[in-house]
């Protein structure tokens, strides 16, 4: 293994970046309201800027959603480095084992290669059918779809593809996607933790799920930017990095839904797609991105790579105050130099060292405090599978918030106008889901008056946030849990409790 290779620092003006332009863009963020969680701007293989809004912490790992493609990409190309395979290799000669007469026929033309552009024919994404499949079989649920144009001549964002280039890697390897890039890819560049998440079969999902941190995003994007080398070894071949990151599929149609009016302006979703790989509108960039504001872009134009953590349903604004303002933080080459240009700089670290998300703070006391501190309510029978909570406070208005379900007590304790970091396996996606590591959570709980306590808890591992509204009235309780984000709309049932 080679020894971990610590990215440089230098200050933006001596990489001859605006460190002006990156206080504007940073302003612009909390101006449009855009919840950002980390960012990191290298240039010339340092780090120029970077940041993250407490409580969250660049060090955190974070979810990356279908950023998770780029590294699924990668992979492909290192087998094919290796030899193991090539991009024209057809899929039904990977898989003869779920070919029937049918399928033989209707995916005969059905290549690697049309998978890693999202041109594979299909009229469906696959994603949502293998996740639906009875028996958890997510590549027999791809087999299963028919694809309906011929390969290579139709985008349509498919997950369930990206998924198949885990089953590939498995399948030709006899590794997990996970197993086989951890030495080939994560330990030569210093990534030192990454966690996938596997499908009912063990698989690594290849289309999302993959848990890295700012640092890990940011020394992938350098990699490319760097074509293939790293720290004078050659990790992933030059031919690859220029193959991934060209255009070979127009994604410019109606059926790509990122150009619907209703959805993220289309410039950088529209501009063309690579391997797992979206190109941008600016010449020669490109990024792999992922849902709600994970991005690894890179300009090669700037020498530049920009990695960014968020939680946000506005993707296509980030990428907009991108090109406005930090494209230009780039127009020169040489250190900008002069007093004007090191107050920049002071004002920058500034800016950086105040970002943050406060708790939402009206009072920290109420009448139903003593009423209710320490008592348990028993929930009536509810789809979160929840049997009672409780609320304790102590003080300064800290709260210990706990729920029990058929695994026990489940604990978060929540900070009066701070934040309180913990852990917890009552999860964002349900009070009580069956995950298998407890989660990190900041949480923070405001009286909004005599008898309604509303919580906020962070999961800052993840981009959603949810807020947890308790309204207290004599001996019963009412809860009721909103999260910001969400990919599927659902009605999260109100739960009410009786006080014993």
């Amino acid at each position: 293994m080679l020894q971990p290779y610590i990215i440089p620092h230098n200050s933006p003006e001596k990489l001859g970046i605006s460190a002006n332009s990156i206080t504007t863009f940073l302003n612009a963020i909390k101006q449009n309201n855009i919840e950002m969680h980390t960012f990191k701007i290298l240039r010339h293989g340092q780090v120029a800027a970077e940041g993250a809004w407490s409580p969250y912490q660049l060090d955190d790992p974070h979810i990356l959603f279908s950023l998770s493609k780029s590294i699924s990409s990668t992979a492909i190309g290192m087998a094919v480095q290796e030899g193991l395979l090539t991009v024209d290799d057809l899929l039904i000669d990977i898989f003869p084992e779920y070919v029937t007469e049918d399928i033989a026929v209707n995916m005969a033309e059905l290549r690697i290669r049309h998978i890693l552009a999202m041109s594979t024919g299909h009229d469906v994404e696959t994603g949502a059918i293998q996740r639906l499949e009875p028996d958890g079989n997510w590549i027999k649920a791809f087999f299963d779809t028919p694809i309906v144009h011929p390969p290579g001549t139709h985008f349509l964002y498919n997950s369930g593809g990206s998924y198949m280039l885990s089953a590939i890697i498995q399948k030709i390897t006899g590794f997990t996607l996970m197993d086989y890039v951890r030495p080939r890819l994560f330990d030569p560049l210093g990534i030192e933790y990454a966690h996938w998440e596997t499908c009912p079969s063990g698989r690594s999902e290849g289309a999302s799920g993959l848990h890295m941190n700012t640092d890990a995003i940011a020394r992938i994007g350098l990699l490319y930017l760097q074509k293939g080398m790293w720290n004078g070894t050659r990790i992933l071949s030059e031919a690859w990095v220029e193959e991934a990151s060209s255009y070979h599929t127009n994604n410019n149609l109606n059926n790509n839904p990122n150009n619907e009016p209703d959805n993220n302006p289309p410039g950088d979703w529209k501009s063309g797609y690579g391997y797992q790989i979206w190109l941008c509108q600016y010449e020669g960039a490109y990024r792999g991105d992922g849902a709600f504001g994970q991005f690894c872009l890179v300009i090669p134009n700037k020498n530049a790579v920009i990695a960014i953590t968020s939680g946000t349903s506005k993707m296509g604004k980030i990428s907009e105050l991108i090109w406005e303002h930090l494209l230009p933080a780039f127009a020169s080459d040489e250190p900008i130099l002069g007093q004007a240009a090191e107050e920049d700089g002071k004002a920058l670290l500034s800016t950086i060292a105040g970002l943050a998300y406060a708790p939402t703070f009206v009072q920290s006391e109420s009448s139903e405090t003593l009423r209710i501190s320490g008592r348990r309510y028993k929930l009536e029978p509810n789809t979160r599978g929840a049997h009672s909570v409780s609320f304790t406070f102590g003080d300064g208005g800290v709260c210990n918030f706990r729920i029990w379900d058929d695994r026990g007590e489940h604990l978060i304790g929540c900070g009066s106008d701070d934040w309180i970091i913990g852990q917890t396996m009552a999860t964002e996606d349900e009070w009580v889901q069956r995950v298998e590591v407890p989660w990190k959570v900041a949480a923070s709980g405001t009286w909004e008056d005599e008898h309604t306590y509303i919580m906020t808890w962070r999961f800052i591992e993840t981009t959603f946030v949810c807020t947890v509204t308790c309204q207290f009235n004599e001996d019963r309780v009412g809860i009721d849990y909103t999260r910001n984000l969400t990919f599927d709309p659902y009605d999260f049932p109100t739960l009410i409790g009786r006080r014993l």
